[in-house]
């Protein structure tokens, strides 16, 4: 599953959404099929932040100290390379250049389009359900901004020396993940500071940031329309205008959805990457299989991943802020023209 992921969020996703990109500019079609298809590819772009977070989520786990040990230190460590900081900075580009030729195609709008109707005609029972889908949205969001998404037990041979002795003061035989806390351990199991600052500030951009943003202007929005009857678009109040705009942009960099597939295919698969690593280690493997042979069955170290609450509350978020996006645009349109 996390292979599919990589592959298709660091290798396929990027060129390919150049390329329609290319095409939906280069072909001729209707002005509000291209701004829809332009809108759509936008939102697709952030899957290819699954990179980042999955190597985040490989470090943060891998990292052990050994420090128990009287004049012997020693520190086991995934280092992130290069490589995923060019990642992040493409990333950054390439969400970049795709709102700006977005904002382009809202800019060469025709005259002839016609703009959203200035007032919006709800029932009472639609107006209830869209309450109902706010505050479910503002109540998944920020339980999955607060509680734990995962955690990582360290067993085999290595947990077992992690839990019952005193050979590493400092490293835990299960780590607990969350949001919030996500950044600060990969800055702190790293020696590569710089990277992990930009890629720690990439995830909390699109994980905590953007939600928070997103979910207040909608409630911004709604709050108004509920209030007057009258498409959030056509207001006279500055806030509430630029609050419709701001969600036609920002709702492409609430990654939710992409944190989610992250942290559950990790869960499922940290175990055979860790593997892979270690085998990989020249002096670590051969321990490690010497250690296997001697065992039997026991393995020198497996890590089991299990989802907690957070990440179904990040589940259920994502889920109804997708829809709360399409209510929205369908009702008062995706922008003001």
């Amino acid at each position: 599953m996390i292979a599919v992921l990589l592959v298709g969020g660091t290798a396929i996703l990027p060129q390919l959404k150049g390329v329609l990109s290319i095409a939906i500019w280069s072909v001729p079609m209707p002005h509000t099929f291209r701004g829809f298809a332009l809108t759509a590819l936008d939102i697709v772009g952030r899957f290819v932040l699954v990179c980042q977070i999955f190597i985040v989520l490989v470090v943060v786990t891998l990292r052990t100290s050994i420090d128990g040990v009287p004049g012997i230190t020693s520190d086991v460590v995934a280092e992130p390379i290069h490589s995923i900081a060019g990642a992040t900075i493409a990333l950054m580009c390439m969400m970049v250049v795709s709102q700006y030729t977005l904002a382009l195609h809202d800019a060469v709008a025709p005259p002839l389009v016609p703009v959203v109707p200035k007032t919006v005609a709800f029932s009472r029972i639609q107006k209830m359900a869209m309450v109902v889908l706010l505050m479910g949205t503002v109540t998944t969001v920020c339980m999955a901004l607060v509680s734990e998404l995962l955690e990582f037990r360290i067993d085999g041979i290595a947990g077992d020396v992690l839990k019952y002795t005193t050979l590493s003061t400092t490293t835990l035989d299960v780590k607990h993940i969350s949001l919030p806390r996500l950044p600060a351990m990969v800055y702190q199991d790293t020696e590569q500071k710089c990277i992990a600052a930009m890629v720690g500030g990439t995830i909390v951009l699109f994980t905590m940031v953007a939600p928070i943003v997103n979910v207040g202007c909608w409630l911004v929005q709604w709050v108004y329309f509920l209030s007057t009857d009258r498409n959030p678009h056509a207001s006279n109040r500055s806030v509430v205008r630029w609050s419709a705009f701001v969600t036609t942009f920002s709702y492409a960099w609430c990654a939710f959805d992409v944190a989610f597939f992250s942290i559950g295919a990790a869960s499922l698969e940290m175990d055979l990457v860790t593997q892979w690593i270690i085998d990989k280690q020249p002096v670590v493997g051969a321990l490690c299989s010497t250690v296997a042979m001697m065992k039997g069955s026991e393995p020198c170290i497996k890590v089991v991943g299990t989802l907690s609450g957070g990440a179904y509350w990040m589940a259920g978020a994502a889920v109804m802020a997708a829809v709360l996006f399409g209510v929205t645009s369908v009702t008062f349109g995706l922008r003001s023209r």
